[in-house]
């Protein structure tokens, strides 16, 4: 039974000419906003003004966000009596009283999913006072993601036009103006019973909706606020606090997927991915969006691996797109909106179209899946941000761990890479890693190191450089200054060579501008490494290479490189290799030249290979350091477990079309489905008929070619996709038919 309160029987009736077609499609907008006024509704103008901005009357702030203090621990006592469920469908899938908010866009066929228009009204449901659907403000608009309060009797909204933030009583009355910026999420208080409007503040040049920093204003006293995160930018959707308020989730900005600890103001990234959304309790669970808009990812808290949760198993929703999900104020409980159906320019979120509704889902107990499904509204006109409150849902829990995981800063536990902190400069672990480095004032500076070209990243992060290269963009004379402060340097990383090919020069890691110019250079020529280091005693373009050892054409190599008072010396696998003194002078030359893993800057000498673990010290360490580095980064990669690699021959059935990378924004990387049916296995095991393969359709913004034709036959090398957590947060194309093939990506 659809929940969807009908104001009219449009279905019922013969709609014989244009203009009775047109009659019937505004009769249940028209119907609804009258039936709204008789109920008490009050229709503001479209941009009123019923009071003064709050930022005219500024408390002093301060220079450093304010902790929410731990909430006192409330005495114990029975849980309320609640009232009994309604005969709504909504009501006795929840077991309670509920109420759900959204903004319906009713000009336009859905093509405003993010409501950045004016062309939308704001639309409440109660599942016991009778009236079904209504109007809460009906003046077409721009009402962006409304939110409920923790009691649900006031409504939240972004004005996004005007980027300010408005609050709105449940039956519509007493529209009043909060703050300026982009709402967030609405918190309680335990201790108090305050209510807290969550909110960022716009930036002049955002981007995905990016804003920052992060402040908190009392919902009843909206001159009261206080700065809650500045650490990072945030992306609007979503933030959302843990019930105690002493974590966050959320994108810090995107696609960096975490959660914050409010009290030591600091952040851990749990994965890569968009629309986060953090559990209501204390559990501290966060999920992802996975970049094929119909599953999330739900991560622990505390670590452990994710778990793949579909939410496009909704009925009517398989096997399309969904979005806007969000976390009721129940553990148990979410809502999505969907199906999207029709591909665009961009996607199939912008696509648009009719027929997006909505829908609250139940996880089950261990939280493996949504075990079932109920619809809210069944309606032409598409509803967008749903936000679904639930009578004594500040009661429910999920599992928690017993003890927390160790303080978030940058001291690392026992068996930890890198071991010592002091005089790091640049850290590049992996992808999953946060890699942050001391920023001289007592601080931390989180380096961002992005791929170019056709780099990939392998099942364990690590940078498959292969066609492509890594940098680290605005970090230049960052990097230039760290190092002529000492007149030494530290390098480590790990090295794995991809095939038996040697090319005659290659770069492994630079900080150049090119070939002939630049403070330091690791390279190949044909499977030997050589470093060419800058000093005001050796011309860059005259330095004769130092030949440092021969590369391992398969294994790992894990390497440190030391330079300090004219001792250069280097150490395979921890263990010292070779000193070399013919090298000196300091780096007072030194100028901020870029920084790049696998290639020279804007590609170029292109190194066929994996790096990892790259660590960059204003200081030499001493040979019981790198030794204490490769002990414990030895004893990670010892722990890796094999991929399933599996070769075999297949005849394309069927594939998706390559997406513009323009169509992905803000992606820079997309995938793309194609169906095979299996003719031949080589290797490994593979017992399926069909599988569906995942190619690279997309990489740094621009298209991969992909020749591969209709009916013929393919020898592929692929994995797993569920072996493969790098691809995560990746934006996935899919239109093959066939659901229930497995999964696999072709690697290279």
């Amino acid at each position: 039974m659809l929940l969807c309160a009908r104001f009219s029987q449009r279905t019922q009736i013969e709609m014989k000419d244009g203009m009775e077609k047109i009659f019937y499609r505004t009769l249940p907008l028209l119907l609804a906003v009258a039936l709204g006024g008789l109920s008490g509704c009050r229709r503001p103008t479209a941009d009123p003004e019923p009071v003064s901005p709050p930022e005219a009357v500024q408390p002093v702030e301060p220079s450093q966000p304010e902790p929410i203090e731990p909430p006192t621990p409330p005495e114990p006592r029975p849980k309320p009596e609640f009232e009994p469920p309604s005969d709504h469908p909504l009501s006795q899938f929840t077991g309670r009283r509920t109420r759900v908010v959204w903004c319906r866009q009713v000009v336009g066929m859905g093509d405003d999913p993010f409501a950045e228009g004016p062309n939308f009204i704001l639309v409440g449901l109660d599942t016991h006072d009778g009236l079904g659907e209504r109007v809460i403000l009906g003046d077409v608009d721009n009402y962006s993601k409304p939110l409920l309060s923790p009691d649900g009797e006031t409504v939240v909204f972004t004005h996004h036009p005007t980027h300010r933030i408005y609050a709105v009583d449940w039956d519509g009355s007493n529209r009043r103006l909060l703050a300026e910026g982009l709402a967030l999420d609405l918190w309680r208080d335990l201790d108090d019973g305050t209510t807290w409007l969550i909110y960022g503040e716009r930036r002049p040049d955002h981007e995905h909706k990016n804003a920052g920093p992060v402040y908190r204003r009392r919902l009843d006293q909206p001159k009261v606020r206080k700065l809650l995160w500045s650490r990072t930018d945030i992306t609007a959707d979503n933030f959302q606090l843990s019930r105690d308020g002493q974590r966050a989730g959320g994108l810090f900005p995107w696609n960096h997927a975490g959660v914050a600890d409010l009290q030591q103001h600091t952040w851990r990234r749990s994965g890569r991915g968009c629309w986060t959304s953090f559990s209501p309790d204390n559990s501290y669970m966060l999920w992802i969006f996975d970049g094929a808009h119909k599953n999330v990812y739900l991560h622990p808290y505390g670590g452990g691996p994710a778990r793949k949760v579909r939410l496009n198993s909704a009925p009517g929703t398989e096997p399309y797109e969904i979005y806007h999900p969000r976390w009721s104020n129940h553990v148990r409980y979410l809502a999505i909106s969907g199906p999207y159906r029709i591909m665009d320019r961009h996607n199939a979120i912008t696509g648009g179209g009719e027929g997006i509704n909505l829908y609250v889902g139940r996880f089950d107990e261990a939280f493996t899946r949504v075990e079932d499904w109920v619809q809210i509204t069944d309606i032409a006109e598409a509803d967008f941000f749903p936000d679904v409150w639930i009578e004594g849902g500040e009661f429910s829990d999920a599992d928690k761990p017993e003890a927390p995981p160790p303080p978030d800063d940058i001291q690392v536990e026992e068996g930890q890479w890198p071991t010592s902190t002091e005089g790091l400069v640049y850290l590049w672990d992996n992808a999953a890693s946060m890699n942050e480095v001391p920023d001289g004032e007592g601080g931390l500076r989180e380096i961002q190191t992005v791929r170019r070209g056709h780099a990939l990243l392998g099942r364990f992060f690590e940078a498959d450089l292969l066609g492509g290269w890594m940098e680290a963009p605005g970090f230049d004379a960052w990097f230039a200054e760290a190092l002529r402060a000492t007149d030494a340097f530290t390098l480590e990383l790990t090295l794995t060579r991809a095939g038996q090919h040697r090319p005659a020069f290659s770069v492994i890691l630079a900080m150049a501008r090119d070939a002939d110019q630049g403070n330091l250079l690791l390279m190949e020529k044909r499977g030997e490494v050589y470093l060419r280091l800058l000093t005001d005693e050796s011309p860059f373009d005259l330095l004769r290479d130092v030949h440092l050892f021969r590369l391992h054409p398969v294994a790992p190599t894990r390497v440190a490189i030391t330079y300090e008072a004219g001792a250069l010396s280097w150490f395979l696998n921890g263990a010292p290799a070779l000193s070399y003194h013919d090298v000196r002078g300091g780096f007072g030359p030194w100028l901020p030249f870029p920084f790049t893993l696998g290639a020279l800057p804007e590609g170029g000498a292109d190194w066929p290979g994996f790096v990892e673990g790259v660590a960059i010290y204003n200081r030499a360490l001493t040979p019981g350091e790198i030794a204490a580095n490769d002990r414990a980064r030895a004893e990670q990669m010892a722990a890796r477990a094999p991929g399933e690699r599996i070769h075999f021959t297949g005849r394309l059935l069927e594939k998706t079309p390559t997406p513009t990378p323009e169509s992905i924004e803000p992606y820079r990387a997309g995938l793309v489905e194609y169906l095979y049916e299996v003719e031949s296995v080589e290797h490994g095991e593979l017992d399926a008929p069909r599988v569906i393969v995942q190619h690279w359709g997309v990489l740094d913004g621009a298209e991969v070619p992909l020749a591969f034709e209709m009916g013929e036959s393919y020898a592929l090398q692929i994995e797993p996709v569920d072996q493969r957590p790098e691809l995560e947060g990746e934006r996935v194309s899919s239109q093959v038919s066939d659901l229930t093939a497995p999964l696999f990506l072709e690697v290279r």
